[in-house]
């Protein structure tokens, strides 16, 4: 009687400590995965959401074969050029007009390319994620997130370089455009300062007409003139990617 009673009373408190320990080892095997966009574009997926802006959370089951959040890789030098990994940045570093106008024109195309990059790795994390849950299903897929990872990092890179150089060069722009309308002026001024054409009809002894004649002849002036015409031409050149 009495070891009758016994198990009929821990036959419900086994029952409830297995749920329990089902509950808790269910919670300790379920974890929380936050997707968001930082500031360079760029898809995250993290354990903890981030301290600004809002993340979308997903529940998974294994978080082994998934990945951080991604920074981007630091700009080196190497010659003349920048780099961000094995990505060459446009344009010499002793050019900065022309490097500004190689940055312009890839904008969007390495916008573009950020995005398809963003939408491969969450294909691969939810692929990832899909293999992880299911028992029934076997892969890994860590080494294609990875190369995907160091490719968004190279791209991140550039964008985050790219929106520093156009505002740091927008400085150098303003000063070409101030350059320009100097050197048009001086070149302008040494165009006209012999005044205007007099109207001459074969020789003449006009003292006006001889005067505007040996300004024109005068070896200097005409240096000057073709020196200043030079640097003018190199100006101009810069024109239409600077506009």
């Amino acid at each position: 009687m009495q070891h009758e009673t016994w198990n009929s009373v821990m036959k419900p408190n086994k029952i409830l400590f297995f749920t329990l320990l089902l509950s808790v080892t269910n919670t300790l095997l379920a974890s929380e995965l936050y997707q968001w966009v930082d500031e360079n574009g760029v898809i995250n997926f993290t354990q903890e959401p981030p301290t600004q802006g809002t993340a979308k959370k997903i529940e998974v089951q294994d978080m082994e074969n998934t990945t951080n959040q991604i920074s981007p890789l630091p700009v080196t030098q190497g010659g003349q050029f920048d780099y961000c990994g094995t990505r060459r940045l446009p344009g010499s570093t002793d050019k900065p007009l022309l490097r500004l106008a190689n940055i312009r024109p890839n904008l969007q195309g390495w916008k573009q390319h950020l995005e398809t990059l963003n939408q491969q790795r969450t294909s691969l994390i939810e692929q990832q994620l899909e293999i992880n849950r299911s028992p029934n299903k076997a892969g890994d897929l860590s080494r294609g997130i990875k190369q995907t990872e160091q490719k968004i990092a190279e791209l991140a890179c550039v964008l985050r370089w790219a929106k520093q150089q156009v505002k740091l060069l927008e400085a150098e722009r303003q000063t070409y455009f101030k350059k320009l309308a100097q050197v048009q002026g001086e070149y302008d001024a040494i165009k006209h300062e012999c005044g205007k054409k007099p109207d001459i009809s074969g020789w003449t002894d006009d003292e006006t007409a001889k005067a505007w004649a040996s300004c024109q002849g005068n070896r200097s002036r005409i240096r000057r003139h073709n020196k200043k015409l030079q640097e003018l031409k190199g100006l101009k050149n810069l024109l239409p990617v600077l506009e």
